[in-house]
C-alpha cells in the first residue's frame, strides 16, 4: 500500500472519531482532511536526468529528458501525470554559461511522464550548460515538484562527417485548425493528411512540391455520429479503384494539454471507397483503447497483401499502474496485429476478446490475428523493401509497474515490481513471426519484461530490480537497434529516391518527436541490417514534435506532419553539403 493511501486512511479514521464528537463539523472536517493530505502527500520529483549532472560527453544537438517521479492522485481515481499547461519558460529551462535562457521546445509523453527540453540550434562545444526546474512546474493535483539543477558541457572537437545530402524546408500554406496525425500520397498521386479529429484532407501536389486544392473528407465523422481521432491510413495496393483502409480511435479532447481518460473497446479499422472516399465501411470494431494515447496506430499492408498495425500497450511495463488508469492488458494489446483482407472479405468483425462472445485471434478461421507480441508502442509499421518488417517502438519510462509470475512446472515464481526505477531505451525491431519483443501481457502469459536479468554481468536490455538469474521469455527479439531513451521515434519511411545520386536510398527515416525534434536516417547494409545512424541533415532540424512522413519517390521530396505545430512542411532536395553525426551501430 502507498504512503499515500496509508496517509489517507489514518485520516479517514480521525474523520470518523471526530464526525461521532462533533457532528455539526462534518463539512468542516473533511476540508480539514483534504487539507491535510494535500500537506502531507508525497510530492512530485525529478529523476534521472539525460545529460547527468557532471556530463562531459554531450553533443551539441543535445536534448535534455527527465524522468518524473510521480505520486498517486489525491483521489486515487484518475491517472496521475505532469499538468502540461505548467510546461513552460518559467518552470523548466536551460541556462548558458552567462546565466542566459537557451530558447528550447519542451514536450513531455503521452502518460506525461517525463519532460523533454530541446535546444531550438545546437550547443556551442566546450561550454557549460545548467537545467533548471522550479516549482512552477506541477503535477495534475496541483503540487509543485521540488526544484532541481543539473549541469553539462559539451564536448569539444565532435566528429563530424561531410555527406552530400541536403534538404530545404519549405512551409506549406494549410490549415487544417487542429494537429496533423497521418499523411501519405495516394495512387492519384495527391497528398492525403489525416487530422486529430477525424478529417481526411486531399490536396493537390503541384509541380514545386506545394500543395493546393484542398478537399475535405469528412467521411469518418458523419458515420461515427461525431468526431473520431484518425491514427493513421493505408491505401490498398493492386486494388482496381481506391480504397482506404483507417485507423481510428475515440476522440478525447486534449485536457489541460494532454489526452486521458479513453473508453475501451473504441479502437476501429474502416474501409473507405469511391472517387471521394465517400463509401464507409467498418471491417474491425471494438479494438482495445488505452487510457491515454495509446490504441490500433498506423497501418501497412505487407507483401503478402495482410494489413499490420500495432496494437498498443494499456500499460507502461506490463502491470496496472496509476499513469495508464490502472487498466490491465488485453489478449490483443501490446502485438502486432495481422487483418487478412482477403478472408476478411465484406464482413465486419467485433475484435473485443473479453466477454460471453469474446473473439477468438487463435481460430483457424480468424481474419485478424496475433502476429508477434511484447511490442509497446510502435506509431508507424514499415515493410522494407529487404522484405523485413521494421518497428519503432516508444519505451516506458520510470514508475511503471512489473507483472508477477505465479510458480509452475515450467516457470519459477516471478514477484512483482513496482515504481520501476529505470526508464527503457526506445528501439528499432526487426519483427519476426510469433517473436516477443519484452512488453509483459499476462493475458498471454509473458510476464517478463526485455531481457530480464539472468547474470552478474551486464546483460542487453536487462531489468536490473529483477533477480540475478531471471531469464528472458523464451521467444524474445532482442531490437536491432536503440535510439536511447525519451526520443519517441514514430513516423518512418524507406528513402526510395535517386536523389543525391542515391545517397539515401533504402534508408530508413524515423521522426524523433521527443528527444531531438528532428528527422535520422538509418543505414543498412546489404542484408537489410542497421549499420549506422545519421543525424543533422540539413533540413532534417529545427521540427515541432514531427509525427508522420510521406515521401514522393520521383523527386526524393518528404512531407512531414508537425503535430505541435500543426502544420505541414516540405523538405525538398537541394544542392549542397551536411555536416552530420554518424554513430555506427555495430
Amino acid at each position: 500500500m502507498s504512503d499515500v493511501r496509508k496517509s489517507w486512511l489514518t485520516i479517514s479514521t480521525l474523520a470518523v472519531l471526530a464526525g461521532c464528537m462533533f457532528v455539526a463539523a462534518d463539512r468542516f472536517a473533511d476540508r480539514e482532511q483534504a487539507a491535510y493530505a494535500q500537506m502531507h502527500a508525497p510530492v512530485p520529483r525529478i529523476g534521472a536526468v539525460r545529460p547527468a549532472n557532471g556530463d562531459m560527453t554531450a553533443l551539441p544537438d543535445v536534448s535534455i529528458a527527465a524522468d518524473l517521479d510521480l505520486p498517486d492522485s489525491l483521489d486515487f481515481k484518475r491517472a496521475t501525470g505532469l499538468d502540461p499547461t505548467s510546461l513552460n519558460d518559467e518552470s523548466v529551462r536551460l541556462l548558458d554559461e552567462l546565466g542566459q535562457r537557451v530558447p528550447a521546445h519542451l514536450n513531455t509523453s503521452g502518460a506525461g511522464d517525463i519532460v523533454v527540453l530541446v535546444p531550438t540550434k545546437p550547443l556551442e562545444e566546450g561550454h557549460r550548460y545548467t537545467f533548471e526546474v522550479t516549482s512552477k512546474l506541477r503535477d495534475h493535483d496541483g503540487r509543485a515538484f521540488v526544484p532541481h539543477m543539473s549541469s553539462f558541457v559539451v564536448a569539444r572537437d565532435v566528429a563530424r562527417e561531410s555527406i552530400d545530402v541536403a534538404f530545404e524546408q519549405v512551409a506549406l500554406n494549410v490549415d487544417s485548425g487542429t494537429a496533423f496525425t497521418a499523411i501519405t500520397i495516394g495512387p492519384d498521386q495527391k497528398l492525403y493528411a489525416g487530422t486529430f479529429d477525424g478529417r481526411i484532407i486531399r490536396y493537390t501536389i503541384q509541380s514545386d512540391g506545394t500543395l493546393t486544392s484542398a478537399e475535405t473528407i469528412d467521411t469518418i465523422i458523419r458515420k461515427n455520429n461525431g468526431p473520431r481521432m484518425v491514427i493513421g491510413f493505408a491505401f490498398e495496393p493492386n486494388s482496381p479503384s481506391p480504397k482506404l483502409w483507417v485507423s481510428h480511435g475515440q476522440l478525447k479532447p486534449f485536457e489541460g494539454g494532454s489526452i486521458t481518460g479513453a473508453d475501451d473497446w473504441t479502437g476501429a479499422i474502416s474501409v473507405l471507397d469511391g472517387s471521394n472516399l465517400e463509401n464507409y465501411r467498418d471491417a474491425v470494431t471494438h479494438l482495445p483503447r488505452g487510457y491515454k494515447d495509446h490504441l490500433n496506430f498506423q497501418p501497412s499492408f505487407g507483401p503478402d497483401g495482410a494489413l499490420y498495425f500495432n496494437q498498443g500497450s494499456h500499460t507502461s511495463s506490463g502491470a496496472p499502474d496509476a499513469k495508464w488508469g490502472m487498466r490491465p492488458e488485453h489478449l490483443m494489446t501490446a502485438a502486432i496485429l495481422r487483418l487478412d483482407v482477403k478472408k476478411l472479405g465484406d464482413q465486419t468483425i467485433d475484435a473485443q476478446t473479453d466477454g460471453p462472445a469474446a473473439y477468438d485471434p487463435y481460430s483457424p478461421n480468424a481474419p485478424l490475428t496475433i502476429y508477434s507480441t511484447g511490442v509497446r508502442s510502435s506509431y508507424d509499421l514499415l515493410w522494407h523493401s529487404s522484405k523485413k518488417l521494421f518497428a519503432s517502438v516508444n519505451g516506458y519510462a520510470s514508475g511503471g509497474n512489473a507483472p508477477a509470475r505465479a510458480k509452475s512446472n515450467q516457470f519459477s515464481a516471478l514477484a512483482a515490481i513496482q515504481r520501476l526505477s529505470q526508464t527503457s531505451d526506445d528501439v528499432l525491431l526487426d519483427v519476426e513471426f510469433g517473436g516477443y519483443y519484452g512488453h509483459p501481457n499476462p493475458a498471454r502469459n509473458e510476464f517478463v519484461i526485455n531481457g530480464g536479468n539472468p547474470s552478474r554481468s551486464i546483460d542487453p536490455y536487462e531489468v536490473i530490480e529483477y533477480p540475478i538469474g531471471t531469464s528472458p521469455e523464451k521467444n524474445w527479439r532482442m531490437p536491432v537497434m536503440s535510439f536511447g531513451k525519451n526520443v519517441s521515434p514514430n513516423g518512418m519511411i524507406e528513402h526510395q529516391s535517386d536523389a543525391f545520386s542515391g545517397k539515401l536510398k533504402r534508408a530508413i527515416l524515423v521522426t524523433r518527436f521527443s528527444s531531438g525534434d528532428d528527422i535520422v536516417a538509418i543505414e543498412l547494409d546489404d542484408r537489410g541490417n542497421p549499420r549506422a545512424l545519421i543525424s543533422g541533415i540539413e533540413g532534417f532540424g529545427g521540427l515541432t514534435d514531427p509525427l508522420d512522413l510521406a515521401q514522393d519517390s520521383r523527386s526524393g521530396r518528404i512531407y512531414v506532419a508537425e503535430f505541435g505545430g500543426q502544420r505541414l512542411t516540405l523538405l525538398r532536395p537541394i544542392a549542397g553539403r551536411s555536416q552530420a553525426h554518424r554513430r555506427s551501430l555495430r
